[in-house]
């Protein structure tokens, strides 16, 4: 369904129908942060198949991607706001090109676990438990930006974007404090491990921060446009 919110606005600037169908970034990412929470839960084998689902969903996304930058640069509208539109796009793109390399390299590293069957309690109760956590408060980020691509009121806007403000800083101590307790092990890990840790409890810290970038992009053209 096309969104009813600040988007179906900016047709009042001439921009296409096509721009209301920015939220489907936000239902993709769900769906893929949904798939990889799962991952982490699967054996080698079976997380195959959960890399295929990721990288059909980052292939829908990039398709949306081309549509959505075509339709705004071609639209009637001015230099500054077209500017935030692509960022906006390039953003929400970048939450689906993380998950796929996250799901990548949690695949790469369960042919190593597979393995060292040894190393495997470690990376899956210190630090994949706490990967899920971060990302089940990834999807009600996109979850809030989702609202706030749907909303016409301000005030809802502002709620949104403090909601994803409070995820972020949460997901930001659950990093802090995993990158600690590694660090303490770091002489007993082996280096392949506390790499993988490290790398991608980084990266999924950045799928919250591109959520909050989103956000205020959108409160940003929101504000331009009521203007």
């Amino acid at each position: 369904m096309p969104s009813k919110g600040f988007l179906r606005r900016l047709l009042v600037l001439g921009e296409r129908q096509a721009l209301q169908d920015l939220k489907v970034y936000t239902e993709l990412g769900e769906k893929a942060t949904a798939i990889l929470s799962s991952q982490l839960l699967q054996s080698s084998t079976e997380q195959e198949g959960s890399v295929s689902k990721i990288r059909a969903i980052e292939k829908q996304g990039d398709t949306l991607t081309m549509s959505l930058k075509s339709d705004i640069t071609q639209g009637a509208i001015n230099s500054t706001l077209l500017g935030h539109l692509l960022n906006l796009v390039e953003t929400c793109d970048d939450i689906l090109d993380k998950t796929l390399y996250l799901s990548r390299e949690i695949f790469r590293m369960s042919h190593f676990l597979h393995v060292n069957p040894d190393l495997a309690g470690y990376v899956k109760d210190e630090a994949y438990t706490r990967f899920s956590k971060m990302l089940e408060y990834n999807k009600k980020a996109l979850s809030s930006l989702q609202n706030m691509l749907d909303s016409n009121d301000l005030e809802q806007l502002k709620s949104e974007r403090k909601s994803i403000e409070s995820l972020e800083e949460v997901v930001d101590d659950i990093k802090d404090d995993l990158i600690d307790r590694v660090y303490v092990e770091a002489k007993t890990l082996h280096y392949l491990v506390f790499t993988h840790i490290m790398n991608t409890v980084h990266r999924i810290d950045d799928l919250l921060d591109d959520c909050e970038d989103a956000s205020d992009l959108v409160m940003t053209i929101s504000n331009s446009v009521n203007r």
